[in-house]
């Protein structure tokens, strides 16, 4: 009976550790998904994103700014009116447009991503798959 016993013990820690260290969805991954979407990081990306229409000429809506970052529609109309309240955006009938003071933020965030991804190419051993992710990650750790 004892060695069922340390069999069924172990594979109850083995599915924990599964629950709690699965890449996409166990805890761990959505605890760290969880912390990077702050309201910090969500303002953030939401600039470089209306950088990013502009840079392309498309209009850009609430909507839009919803589906890019995984948030609901009413969040991301929040995080415009904050933008709009800290003068860094201006939404009108044709959409949300950054004012100078958003698109100097914005294309900080921009070169600052830039700039990760170039030490993670040319100073570490990660691989090029993953500088994009890592540089979205650590572009917001600059003041």
């Amino acid at each position: 009976m004892g060695p069922v016993i340390a069999l069924l013990g172990f594979a109850v820690l083995v599915a924990a550790a599964l629950l709690v260290f699965w890449p996409e969805s166990g805890a761990l991954a959505r605890l760290t998904r969880g912390l990077r979407s702050t309201d910090r990081v969500l303002l953030e990306d939401t600039l470089k994103h209306l950088y990013t229409c502009e840079a392309v000429g498309r209009a850009c809506v609430a909507e839009t700014v919803a589906e890019h970052l995984g948030v609901s529609d009413g969040r991301a109309e929040a995080l415009l009116e904050r933008l709009e309240e800290s003068e860094l955006v201006r939404v009108d009938a044709d959409g949300t447009r950054l004012t100078d003071a958003g698109r100097e933020s914005a294309l900080h965030l921009v070169r600052a991503h830039r700039l990760w991804e170039r030490y993670l190419a040319d100073r570490t051993g990660v691989p090029p798959g993953e500088w994009h992710v890592k540089a979205e990650r650590m572009e917001h750790a600059l003041g």
